[in-house]
Order: C-alpha cells, then sequence, then structure tokens
C-alpha cells in the first residue's frame, strides 16, 4: 500500500486535505511531489504506481511529534514526471475515507515524514470511515473553517449519480451532463465557526443556473442543491461549479468542479422527425391538390395541415420560438 503524505508546512497542503475531504468519489485529484520526498524503491520505477492502491495521510505536528491520520483512500490513476523541473505529479481517483494502523514493528521512520512523503508501507485493520468521524478527527488541526463534502450530483431524470471522467491528456477530472437538464447536488457540511462562515457557490452564467444553497447556523447538515443547465449553442461547451469558504485569517478554501456540457442527440433527432412530418405534409398536400375532388381535396389538405401543424409546434417546442 502506497503512502501519500500531505503536511501543515504550507498553506497550499492544507487545502489539499480540505479537497480530499470534500470532492466526491471517483474524482481524481493531483497531488505533486519532488522526487526528492519520493521513497526510491517507488521512484526507480514510478510509472508501475500505475493501478497501485493508496492511502492519503495528513501529517500533523503534535507535542510528541508527527502523528499521521489516515484520511482516504485512492488508487493511481496516472503518473506525470517532469525531470526538468524534479518533480511527480500523481493523479489519485478518491474512493472511501478510511481509519486503519500503521505498523509500526514493520516500518521504518525513514518511510514517514519530515523524511520521506511517498512510500510503500505495512498497514492493518483498514475499515471504511464516516465523513463526520474523520471531521471530528481531523478538525483540531484546521483553523476556523466549514468543512464540505460533494457527496453526489444525480440526474433528477433517472435519478442516477453522474460518476466522473478523466482526461490522460489534459490531466483533468471532469463531469458530463446533458443541456436542458435538472440535476441535484448533495452536499454535508459541518461547521466548526458557530455559523460566522458562509459558503459561496459560483458557476458559469451562461451554461448553469442554481437554486438553493448552503445555509449558515447548523454544525451538521446537508444541502441539496439545484443545478439546471440550459441550451447550449455548440455541441458541447465548458463549465465549472466551485464551493469556496473562508477560514479566520481569511485564506480561501476552494474546492471546483470542471463540468462539460454537451448537446443531447435526443434534440437532433426529434427536429428530423418533425422537419420530416412538416415536408410529409406539404408533400401530400401538393398530391392531393391534383388528385382528388374538392369535397375530397378539402378533407386530405387538412390531414396535411394537421402534419404541418405538428411538425410547426414541435420546432416551436424544440427553440422557443414566438
Amino acid at each position: 500500500m502506497i503512502g501519500f503524505f500531505s503536511s501543515q508546512q504550507r498553506q497550499l497542503y492544507i487545502e489539499d486535505i480540505y479537497k480530499v475531504l470534500a470532492f466526491p468519489k471517483q474524482y481524481v485529484i493531483q497531488f505533486r511531489y519532488q522526487e526528492t520526498d519520493i521513497d526510491n524503491d517507488i521512484r526507480r520505477n514510478i510509472m508501475s504506481a500505475i493501478g497501485d492502491q493508496g492511502i492519503i495521510f495528513y501529517s500533523v505536528t503534535e507535542d510528541l511529534g508527527l502523528r499521521n491520520i489516515p484520511v482516504r483512500q485512492v488508487k493511481v490513476i496516472d503518473v506525470y514526471v517532469s525531470e526538468e523541473l524534479g518533480y511527480v505529479n500523481f493523479y489519485l481517483e478518491l474512493g472511501d475515507f478510511v481509519n486503519c494502523e500503521i505498523s509500526d514493528g514493520l516500518n521504518t521512520p525513514s518511510q514517514f515524514p519530515p523524511n520521506t512523503f511517498v512510500s510503500n508501507i505495512i498497514i492493518s485493520q483498514i475499515s471504511s470511515e464516516k465523513w463526520v468521524n474523520l471531521i471530528e478527527r481531523i478538525k483540531p488541526y484546521f483553523k476556523q473553517i466549514k468543512f464540505i463534502y460533494i457527496k453526489s450530483i444525480k440526474s433528477v431524470k433517472n435519478r442516477k449519480i453522474k460518476m466522473f471522467h478523466y482526461n490522460r491528456l489534459q490531466k483533468r477530472s471532469f463531469l458530463i451532463l446533458d443541456d436542458e437538464e435538472e440535476y441535484v447536488s448533495e452536499v454535508l457540511t459541518y461547521d466548526k465557526t458557530s455559523g460566522s462562515v458562509q459558503v459561496d457557490i459560483t458557476k458559469d452564467d451562461k451554461v448553469i443556473d442554481l437554486s438553493g444553497g448552503i445555509p449558515k447556523g447548523n454544525e451538521v447538515d446537508t444541502s441539496f442543491i439545484r443545478l439546471n443547465t440550459r441550451a447550449i449553442e455548440f455541441r458541447n461547451q465548458s463549465s465549472s461549479l466551485a464551493f469556496s469558504s473562508k477560514d479566520e485569517d481569511d485564506a480561501i478554501y476552494k474546492v471546483e468542479l470542471l463540468i462539460e456540457v454537451k448537446r443531447k442527440w435526443s434534440k437532433s433527432i426529434f427536429f428530423g422527425v418533425m422537419t420530416m412530418i412538416g415536408a410529409g405534409g406539404l408533400l401530400l398536400g401538393t398530391y392531393f391538390a391534383k388528385t382528388f375532388a374538392a369535397k375530397e381535396f378539402y378533407f386530405y389538405t387538412s390531414l396535411a395541415a394537421v402534419f404541418i401543424g405538428v411538425s410547426a409546434g414541435g420546432l416551436h417546442w424544440l427553440f422557443n420560438k414566438k
């Protein structure tokens, strides 16, 4: 099992742990390390780490030394090595929140911070942990901040959870949503600020509309935020949804979800069907005018008009034109 350690040495590392606590399952997060902070056995064959399981730890300072708090189980999805700059990016797919025991007798101090921040370690008694229990254990090592956990984003239409995708070329994790659809995001919050901090939600106004938010006050709460995607002009359009909060020193903790909104195939199919009905109505009207007598002509041209009317009504609904 690979241990990925973050620490309190820099604000950036603290924010990384905040994000690990906030992002939903299957999201791929980037952890960057200097090559010298990686265990030699892993560094010698770095690409072989892809597919391995690991655990992210938060290394905190206590009176008796460093304490390594297990946070979340991960899977290594991708690795990028920058030989010119001397660092390695690990792309980690987030799994369950966990608790475990580090087997002290089977590991050495050189495998842990401040000596090494990525290493193969032996652990035992791995078990899933509730998010709220993990926050209780980790909150003393954060300043006054409101923790969030984006548990899921579901489609209102079929109630299925939207799963994340990972682009290996761009090295990013993202959601794919259909345009002109409704979704609901379930967000858990733990407020250790006694209601003094608000979580702000920002989005791309051109693509996404929001309804609802995260209220102040409750120490532990669940919010359901409605997302409506708008009709887009292109085949797909990039967007984002961001949750941000400040601690007592006004440091900003931001959790951003990248979103690709795609035009539904059903709209194109519907457009084609309505066009065919309208064209068919025109052809029938022309044919009936040349074929039938006056009495029959009125009946069949009325039928053709129905076809054209259905087509016009369908296209009016599709494009919302007045």
